[in-house]
């Protein structure tokens, strides 16, 4: 498969961001199924054009520390979720490697590039 990548134009010059992503689902999320959940998952990384590199699926009881640690840290765009529960008490950790994104409801957490707050960004229909 062809690594699609994107230029990005920067104060500070130019960047190579490479689009893929990482799914993590949560195998013990009250009321979900892990199946539906990867599912969500693989259709929010085709909507959204980025290559899907793993979908981790989280057991009971795992450091979710770790997991995030593990990712690597450069060419990372973005963290694909079924929803916020998945990362209850981590999503700013996580933004600090990427954009973070949820199937229900669609949308984003920017990546912490200055370290301040950011609020959800709502996407509907395909997206970008």
């Amino acid at each position: 498969m062809r690594e699609r990548t994107a230029i990005i134009v920067t104060d500070a010059g130019f960047a190579i961001t490479r689009l893929c992503a990482y799914g993590i689902v949560h195998s013990d999320q009250p009321g979900a199924r892990t199946d539906t959940a990867v599912r969500s998952i693989q259709d929010l990384a085709r909507r959204s054009g980025r290559e899907l590199r793993a979908i981790v699926v989280v057991r009971p009881g795992s450091d979710l520390s770790l997991l995030l640690a593990g990712l690597p840290s450069n060419g990372i765009g973005a963290v694909f979720v079924p929803s916020v529960i998945a990362m209850t008490g981590w999503l700013d950790v996580a933004r600090e490697i990427a954009d973070v994104w949820t199937a229900v409801p669609p949308g984003y957490w920017p990546r912490r590039d200055n370290g301040g707050p950011a609020a959800f960004i709502p996407v509907s229909g395909a997206t970008s």
